[in-house]
């Protein structure tokens, strides 16, 4: 289920969404959802199997960060970008991109704590959020406002999804 129009399009999805990102703290409806549009597009040439493949990647992408979302970890558009990364690629591909995305995106988050002087407390918070969510009847961690949108996650995606298909193709 891979094909050159679905790889440029997902170049041109995580350069876009990345820089955006970075650049206004922002990832764009109108780069992510034609993208997710232009996924199934794409791979409903290769048939059902290809569509299926594609919705697999879309779901897969899409309901681990909306989660974290709800948590108040990450913005709404790294939410639509992963999905439109998993729809453009999809399954198993979606599996590694969520799996090098957090690998980048946790070492951005230590790095951005250590440069503040806030590793400790910062550690502390995520291990009481992860408690929260483990444990049954624990309230969970009301989001802390101050550190939202503290590292520009759209860049963790776009390196992750890079790391995966530099990982896969060679």
């Amino acid at each position: 289920m891979d094909s050159m129009a679905s790889t440029i399009v997902l170049f041109v999805l995580i350069v876009v969404s990345g820089a955006t990102d970075v650049l206004c703290g922002k990832i764009f409806n109108v780069v992510t959802l034609p993208a997710l549009g232009a996924g199934f597009v794409i791979n409903s040439f290769f048939g059902l199997r290809g569509i299926e493949m594609s919705l697999l990647g879309a779901v897969l992408g899409f309901v681990p960060f909306y989660i974290v979302f709800r948590l108040g970890g990450m913005g709404g558009g790294d939410v639509k970008l992963m999905a439109g990364v998993g729809a453009l690629k999809g399954f198993p591909f979606i599996g590694w991109a969520l799996f090098y995305t957090i690998l980048v995106g946790g070492a951005m988050a230590m790095i951005k704590l250590i440069w503040e002087g806030r590793l400790w407390s910062g550690l502390r918070r995520t291990g009481q959020v992860l408690l929260s969510i483990i444990v049954p009847g624990l309230r969970p961690l009301a989001p802390d406002p101050s550190l939202a949108g503290r590292v520009p996650f759209g860049l963790a995606i776009a390196l992750g999804t890079l790391w995966a298909w530099l990982d896969i193709k060679f």
